[in-house]
């Protein structure tokens, strides 16, 4: 006799979104894999999201629910879905992205071989909000994961849809957060027992939680890119400011699990706070301070990117004194 499929349930947090959530909810409602529900928390739209989730959640008997509140963001919408949820694992999808077919039935089945498996994550691909062309794939644009994760597996894992378990996964996701929160899935239990999406940072609070998460179980990862992550132009998002303000907070919380793994991670994370760093300077037009936040992410990890963000800076600021 086969084992019954267990419960999964799916958390869409949205906030006028009303554009791409339909696509979301149909990306979810076309998987082969006939146990699911779907928990979709409306945070306080004015586009005409709830009326349309009103209507549509009808015909579903229970195995779709709209719950509605306002100013909660996206890690309160999150929490608050996960608390209405059932299933014992719980997959993530923001409105505005899509999965892939058979996404969750190659997910679950990880989990299902893992037991230990607190989390998983799969490559995504960048698309254009326009004309959905692909911009990059996720992975491949992180040199540490490249070298860390993807150079140890076997052949045979390299393709097809295969998962592996993330050796080293706090160190790993510490230098570089590689994880797309749209092709998350993680265990019910082990999201409580860690305190959910930690509402009380201004950014990242998806990356604290996978941080929090790889200490107590396995992580497992897929190089199939089941998920198409939208890049749309005027989306909102954190100041700069922020998220660096944000980041730091997790650098330093986590620090001590993250080296006890590799003590090299705190150098090469530090390359990459620098490279954001660079990234800040420059969008102020602090050419000086972006150079030398350039050249101190090449240091720390001297990789072609950061050689090229260093050149770019210097470049920039030949320009405008030219000008």
């Amino acid at each position: 006799m086969s084992t019954p499929l267990p419960l999964i349930s799916v958390v869409i947090p949205s906030f006028n979104c009303l554009k791409y959530l339909p696509q979301a909810v149909n990306s979810v409602l076309e998987q082969d894999y006939p146990n699911l529900e779907l928990i979709i928390v409306d945070d306080g739209s004015t586009d005409g999201s709830r009326e349309w989730l009103r209507n549509f959640t009808l015909g579903y008997d229970g195995a779709m629910t709209a719950l509605y509140d306002k100013g909660l963001g996206a890690g309160g919408a999150r929490n608050l879905g996960v608390s209405y949820a059932k299933g014992e694992l719980v997959a993530f999808l923001d409105a505005d992205d899509l999965w892939e077919p058979g996404k969750l039935e190659r997910q679950v089945a990880y989990h299902q071989q893992t037991p230990d498996a607190v989390l998983s994550f799969t490559d995504y691909v960048h698309v254009h909000e326009n004309n959905s062309a692909v911009i990059c794939g996720c992975f491949e644009f992180w040199p540490h994961f490249q070298e860390v994760a993807l150079s140890g597996l076997r052949a045979g894992d390299k393709r097809d849809h295969a998962y592996c378990t993330l050796e080293r996964a706090t160190s790993t996701l510490y230098v570089e957060n590689v994880v797309g929160t749209s092709s998350v899935m993680v265990s019910r239990d082990a999201f409580f027992a860690v305190g959910g999406f930690d509402v009380s940072l201004l950014s990242a609070s998806d990356w604290d939680l996978w941080l929090k998460l790889s200490t107590v179980g396995d992580v497992g990862f897929t190089l199939a890119q089941d998920m198409r992550y939208l890049i749309r132009r005027g989306a909102i998002s954190r100041s700069m400011g922020k998220r660096l303000a944000a980041v730091r907070t997790i650098l330093s919380r986590h620090l001590d699990a993250a080296t006890a793994q590799d003590p090299q991670s705190l150098r090469l994370a530090q390359a990459q706070l620098a490279a954001a760093y660079r990234d800040y300077h420059r969008s102020r037009g602090e050419w000086w301070k972006a150079t030398a936040s350039g050249m101190s992410a090449f240091l720390k990890q001297p990789t072609r990117r950061h050689l090229k963000g260093v050149i770019s800076s210097l470049l920039a600021h030949r320009e405008v004194r030219l000008q």
